[in-house]
């Protein structure tokens, strides 16, 4: 049974620390075509804020300035980019990937760099 048929949130499975996931599945359960952004994603599944996401139909981009491209080639169908969020390569990236401007859900996870990410 896929995650989005079940009755309610105590029977979703998450994987982030926070119930991040879990929160905006929650927000936006019933709408189609969904978009999310993990910045700073880390591991493709252990404490992910994305992977329940995808579970459920949404598609999106994780990127993380270490390099976890094997594990998320193993693990995950959302592509995975090794880049500086504070770069010009970056925010191409974005335009490449999310064309329409429009994201539904953005998670930020770069520490000292947030600031710096926001900016760029």
């Amino acid at each position: 049974m896929s995650n989005n048929k079940l009755k309610s949130s105590e029977d979703i499975p998450f994987y982030s620390n926070e119930m991040q996931d879990l929160a905006a599945l929650e927000l936006f359960r019933g709408n189609n075509s969904l978009k999310f952004l993990d910045i700073g994603c880390r591991h493709p599944v252990k404490g992910n804020n994305t992977l329940l996401l995808e579970e459920n139909d949404w598609s999106g981009l994780c990127v993380d300035i270490e390099d976890y491209s094997k594990e998320f080639k193993e693990e995950r169908k959302t592509p995975f980019y090794k880049v500086d969020t504070t770069s010009k390569e970056f925010i191409q990236l974005l335009e490449e990937h999310f064309p329409e401007k429009m994201i539904h859900y953005i998670s930020l996870d770069v520490d000292l760099a947030s600031l710096a990410t926001l900016e760029n």
